[in-house]
């Protein structure tokens, strides 16, 4: 007879957005999972949160309750200000924890935090969601292979339209966080470096700042290690898309996040619209069929990856072992947007190893007027 596996108890710390409509729905739908306790500053938030998830025990400062809840795992989905500082008290409380994206504002808070990760024999994992995303999986196979032949060139691109008026101040200011380059780019330096295995070496940025919203979009180019080329547009102001393409001597590889049919392979000798290559891309989208369908009572591919991610890191508490995603990981993602940051205040490339350990401050008017307000 097969054994049960225990529960593991977790604790949410941060009510906003992100921990009601991807983390909370997530853990909800594992069966050994529970949701013990929620925290938040925001009383009214937290009431309303905890109510709608039926969660019994709640906090609004994380102090309390990380010594109080019996919870063994934390999510902090707080600000990003706010992510180190939280992390070390919960590894200091003897809590395993999964920290958003991105994991600080600074390297030397980072590297606290990596060193007292090192010290705890806690779990400690950084939420890049988009790793367990079910056509990131097959793209990452398809290039480990070497179906590609030899990598040349490695793009993305990330649109959402965005109301500042609908943010909080701190997703708004680069200094607190905000910004598309610090809280939605580091998605895509990560995926960089888990697809191709590089490191970025050198980067250089161009920006729009306004009025109203830090980096509302930043143009990337940057060079990898082997000095493979790598580029990338994100904006906040546009409509929505998430999508790589990876170009290599055999192909491209084209890794749509928001299409469940979203994964196409064309070989070199092929060109857009070739017959031979859009039939057998629509084979492929067919095989994806039923994974949509199931998908799609959790809220689609795009969602169902905060589960995927949740079940890894329940298991690497119960298996004692490291999760895939490491603060190493977060360290790195990180470190490339601040050196980012310089390249849009100098006008320069700027080399990530040798970049600032802080972020760049936005040099001129545009964003004076954000309130200071960072909850």
């Amino acid at each position: 007879m097969r054994r049960k596996n225990p529960v593991v108890r977790v604790g949410v710390i941060g009510c906003g957005l992100v921990a009601e409509r991807r983390h909370l729905p997530a853990l909800k739908r594992l069966q050994d999972v529970k949701v013990v306790a929620v925290a938040d500053t925001d009383e009214e938030r937290l009431l309303a949160v905890a109510d709608r998830f039926s969660i019994e025990c709640r906090f609004t400062d994380h102090r309390t309750f990380l010594a109080e809840s019996d919870a063994e795992a934390v999510a902090i989905l707080t600000p990003t200000q706010f992510h180190a500082k939280i992390a070390l008290d919960a590894l200091e409380a003897g809590k395993h924890v999964l920290i958003e994206k991105p994991l600080g504002l600074n390297m030397e808070e980072c590297e606290e935090l990596a060193v007292k990760g090192s010290e705890s024999r806690k779990r400690v994992m950084v939420g890049f969601n988009m790793r367990w995303h079910s056509l990131v999986d097959e793209a990452r196979a398809i290039v480990q292979q070497g179906t590609l032949g030899e990598l040349r060139a490695i793009r993305s691109v990330f649109s959402q339209r965005r109301s500042p008026e609908d943010e909080p101040p701190w997703k708004r200011r680069r200094e607190l966080g905000g910004g598309v380059l610090v809280n939605e780019g580091v998605h895509h330096f990560d995926l960089w470096h888990y697809l191709t295995g590089r490191q970025i070496e050198q980067i250089h940025a161009v920006s729009k700042t306004t009025d109203k919203h830090h980096d509302e979009t930043v143009v990337i180019a940057s060079t990898m290690t082997d000095g493979l080329p790598a580029s990338g547009v994100f904006s906040l102001a546009s409509g929505g898309q998430n999508e790589l393409e990876v170009y290599g001597t055999c192909g491209r590889l084209r890794v749509s996040l928001y299409r469940f049919d979203g994964l196409e392979f064309s070989p070199s000798t092929a060109y857009p619209g070739d017959v031979a290559s859009r039939l057998s891309n629509l084979i492929s989208a067919i095989k994806h069929v039923p994974h949509a369908i199931r998908a799609s009572h959790h809220g689609g591919s795009f969602s169902a990856t905060f589960q995927a991610e949740w079940q890894h890191f329940v298991e690497c508490i119960r298996d004692n072992r490291e999760p895939a995603c490491t603060l190493r990981d977060g360290q790195r993602a990180l470190q490339v947007a601040i050196a980012a940051s310089h390249s849009l205040l100098s006008g320069q490339s700027v080399c990530v190893s040798e970049a600032p350990r802080h972020l760049a401050p936005v040099p001129f008017g545009p964003g004076q007027d954000i309130p200071l307000e960072t909850m």
